[in-house]
Protein backbone atom coordinates (compact mmCIF):
# COMPACT_ATOMS: atom_id res chain seq x y z
CA UNK A 1 0.00 0.00 0.00
CA UNK A 2 1.24 3.55 -0.88
CA UNK A 3 1.90 5.61 2.19
CA UNK A 4 0.56 9.60 2.05
CA UNK A 5 3.41 11.25 1.26
CA UNK A 6 4.43 8.68 -2.06
CA UNK A 7 0.55 9.36 -3.20
CA UNK A 8 0.69 12.77 -2.28
CA UNK A 9 4.05 12.74 -4.80
CA UNK A 10 2.73 10.80 -7.47
CA UNK A 11 -0.58 12.59 -7.84
CA UNK A 12 1.90 15.66 -8.51
CA UNK A 13 3.69 14.22 -10.95
CA UNK A 14 0.06 12.94 -12.88
CA UNK A 15 -0.46 16.64 -12.65
CA UNK A 16 2.65 18.10 -14.13
CA UNK A 17 1.95 15.70 -17.11
CA UNK A 18 -1.31 16.57 -17.75
CA UNK A 19 -1.05 20.68 -17.17
CA UNK A 20 1.50 20.42 -19.43
CA UNK A 21 -0.36 17.88 -22.04
CA UNK A 22 -2.96 20.44 -21.73
CA UNK A 23 -0.50 23.56 -22.66
CA UNK A 24 0.65 21.45 -25.32
CA UNK A 25 -2.79 21.31 -26.90
CA UNK A 26 -3.30 24.70 -26.65
CA UNK A 27 0.01 26.04 -28.37
CA UNK A 28 0.87 25.88 -32.00
CA UNK A 29 3.24 23.40 -33.27
CA UNK A 30 6.59 22.68 -34.18
CA UNK A 31 5.77 24.53 -37.32
CA UNK A 32 5.14 27.51 -35.41
CA UNK A 33 8.47 28.86 -35.61
CA UNK A 34 7.66 30.18 -39.03
CA UNK A 35 5.17 32.62 -37.26
CA UNK A 36 8.45 35.00 -36.42
CA UNK A 37 8.98 36.62 -39.66
CA UNK A 38 11.56 38.99 -39.91
CA UNK A 39 11.62 42.27 -40.81
CA UNK A 40 14.36 44.53 -41.74
CA UNK A 41 16.93 42.21 -39.49
CA UNK A 42 14.82 42.44 -36.70
CA UNK A 43 12.22 39.55 -35.97
CA UNK A 44 8.60 40.72 -35.11
CA UNK A 45 5.91 38.22 -33.51
CA UNK A 46 2.68 37.71 -35.89
CA UNK A 47 1.22 35.68 -33.33
CA UNK A 48 1.01 33.77 -30.04
CA UNK A 49 2.62 30.74 -30.31
CA UNK A 50 0.14 29.58 -26.73
CA UNK A 51 -3.09 30.89 -27.32
CA UNK A 52 -3.83 29.40 -23.67
CA UNK A 53 -1.21 32.18 -22.26
CA UNK A 54 0.25 29.86 -19.42
CA UNK A 55 2.17 32.85 -17.98
CA UNK A 56 1.49 34.43 -14.99
CA UNK A 57 0.19 38.10 -14.68
CA UNK A 58 1.93 40.84 -12.60
CA UNK A 59 -0.01 39.96 -9.30
CA UNK A 60 1.58 36.43 -9.52
CA UNK A 61 3.35 35.27 -6.52
CA UNK A 62 6.56 36.11 -8.18
CA UNK A 63 6.14 39.13 -7.52
CA UNK A 64 6.52 38.66 -3.59
CA UNK A 65 9.11 36.34 -4.59
CA UNK A 66 11.29 39.10 -6.33
CA UNK A 67 10.74 41.62 -3.83
CA UNK A 68 12.53 39.30 -1.36
CA UNK A 69 15.53 38.70 -3.43
CA UNK A 70 15.66 42.56 -4.30
CA UNK A 71 15.32 43.74 -0.68
CA UNK A 72 17.67 41.06 0.23
CA UNK A 73 20.34 42.50 -2.06
CA UNK A 74 20.06 46.05 -0.99
CA UNK A 75 20.90 45.11 2.43
CA UNK A 76 23.94 43.18 0.83
CA UNK A 77 22.99 40.07 1.22
CA UNK A 78 22.56 37.82 -1.55
CA UNK A 79 19.25 36.00 -2.63
CA UNK A 80 18.18 33.08 -4.34
CA UNK A 81 15.02 31.29 -5.15
CA UNK A 82 15.24 27.41 -6.36
CA UNK A 83 12.49 26.26 -9.13
CA UNK A 84 11.86 23.05 -8.53
CA UNK A 85 9.84 22.28 -11.38
CA UNK A 86 9.75 22.90 -15.19
CA UNK A 87 6.39 24.47 -15.34
CA UNK A 88 7.00 26.89 -12.19
CA UNK A 89 10.61 27.42 -14.20
CA UNK A 90 8.42 28.41 -17.61
CA UNK A 91 6.13 30.84 -15.45
CA UNK A 92 9.17 32.38 -13.58
CA UNK A 93 11.21 33.01 -16.60
CA UNK A 94 7.62 34.65 -19.03
CA UNK A 95 6.97 36.47 -15.63
CA UNK A 96 10.10 38.10 -14.93
CA UNK A 97 10.82 38.76 -19.12
CA UNK A 98 7.22 40.52 -19.08
CA UNK A 99 8.28 42.46 -16.52
CA UNK A 100 11.81 43.59 -17.27
CA UNK A 101 12.22 47.18 -17.69
CA UNK A 102 16.41 47.74 -18.62
CA UNK A 103 18.12 44.44 -19.76
CA UNK A 104 17.64 40.74 -19.80
CA UNK A 105 21.15 38.69 -20.01
CA UNK A 106 19.90 34.96 -20.33
CA UNK A 107 21.57 31.67 -21.14
CA UNK A 108 20.64 28.26 -22.35
CA UNK A 109 22.28 25.16 -21.73
CA UNK A 110 19.25 23.58 -24.17
CA UNK A 111 17.25 25.59 -26.66
CA UNK A 112 14.69 23.92 -28.86
CA UNK A 113 12.30 24.57 -30.98
CA UNK A 114 9.58 22.86 -28.93
CA UNK A 115 6.42 24.53 -26.96
CA UNK A 116 8.69 26.13 -24.27
CA UNK A 117 11.29 27.44 -26.65
CA UNK A 118 8.77 29.22 -28.43
CA UNK A 119 6.95 30.73 -25.60
CA UNK A 120 10.68 31.29 -24.20
CA UNK A 121 11.55 33.41 -27.65
CA UNK A 122 7.99 35.12 -28.13
CA UNK A 123 8.39 37.02 -24.68
CA UNK A 124 11.70 38.03 -25.23
CA UNK A 125 11.26 39.61 -28.81
CA UNK A 126 8.26 41.16 -27.11
CA UNK A 127 10.77 42.66 -24.32
CA UNK A 128 12.85 43.24 -27.14
CA UNK A 129 10.37 45.52 -28.84
CA UNK A 130 9.87 47.33 -25.66
CA UNK A 131 12.91 48.43 -25.81
CA UNK A 132 14.42 45.77 -23.18
CA UNK A 133 18.24 45.57 -24.64
CA UNK A 134 18.22 41.54 -24.23
CA UNK A 135 21.32 39.15 -24.87
CA UNK A 136 20.92 35.55 -25.38
CA UNK A 137 23.96 32.80 -24.71
CA UNK A 138 23.49 29.68 -25.80
CA UNK A 139 25.30 27.02 -25.70
CA UNK A 140 25.91 25.67 -29.52
CA UNK A 141 26.16 22.00 -28.60
CA UNK A 142 22.64 20.98 -27.65
CA UNK A 143 20.08 23.84 -30.14
CA UNK A 144 18.49 22.38 -32.52
CA UNK A 145 16.47 26.17 -33.64
CA UNK A 146 17.29 28.08 -36.56
CA UNK A 147 20.97 29.56 -35.58
CA UNK A 148 19.94 32.99 -37.87
CA UNK A 149 16.19 33.34 -35.52
CA UNK A 150 18.32 33.50 -32.63
CA UNK A 151 20.95 36.06 -34.21
CA UNK A 152 18.18 38.44 -34.75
Amino acid sequence: MMSSRDLKDTLKYVFIILAFALLGSACGSRSALQELIETDGRLHVKQDMCQANPLPTSKHKFKELLDQVVSKRKTGETGVYILEDGGGALAARGWLTRQAKESIDIQYFIFSGDHVGLIALQELIKASQRGVKVRLLVDDLLHDGDAQILLA
